[in-house]
Formats: C-alpha cells, structure tokens, sequence
C-alpha cells in the first residue's frame, strides 16, 4: 500500500500544497480540484468550497 500524501492548507493565500511520498509537491489554487489519487480512488473535492467561508 501506497503511504499517503499530506497536504498544508493556507487559508490566507487560498492553496493546497499537496506533498508526495516521492519528495514531489503540487500547489493547487481554490479554483482547482484535490484528487485522492491511489490513496482514495475516486474523491475529488472542489477547493472553491473548502475556501467558501
């Protein structure tokens, strides 16, 4: 099984850094969607919501 990623959440800049087990890191922006990829086959949730508040 695949160790999963961690992501960091800055709510005042409205991103996601999403860090692999590889040492690679995407940085999505609230208009993107975070994917769960091998770790959750099928979850995809819209950042727009998470930022909403």
């Amino acid at each position: 099984m695949r160790r999963p990623d961690s992501e960091i959440v800055e709510p005042q800049s409205r991103t996601v850094t999403v860090f692999r087990p590889d040492g690679s890191a995407t940085v999505l922006q609230a208009s993107d969607t975070l994917e769960g990829e091998e770790v959750l086959p099928g979850f995809r949730y819209a950042l727009d919501r998470l930022f909403a508040a």
